[in-house]
C-alpha cells in the first residue's frame, strides 16, 4: 500500500491522493496519520 511505496495515504480511508480527491495535513501530525483527504 501507499506506506511501503513512500506515498501519502489519507488517515481515514488509507488511499492515495487523487487530482479529484487531494490530501492535505490540517494539523502539526506528522508520519503515517499526517494527511486526510479535503472532504473528510
Amino acid at each position: 500500500m501507499g506506506d511501503e511505496d513512500g506515498e501519502d495515504v489519507c488517515r481515514v480511508c488509507r488511499c492515495e491522493g487523487t487530482e479529484e480527491q487531494p490530501l492535505f495535513h490540517p494539523c502539526k501530525c506528522a508520519g503515517s496519520i499526517r494527511f486526510v483527504h479535503q472532504d473528510w
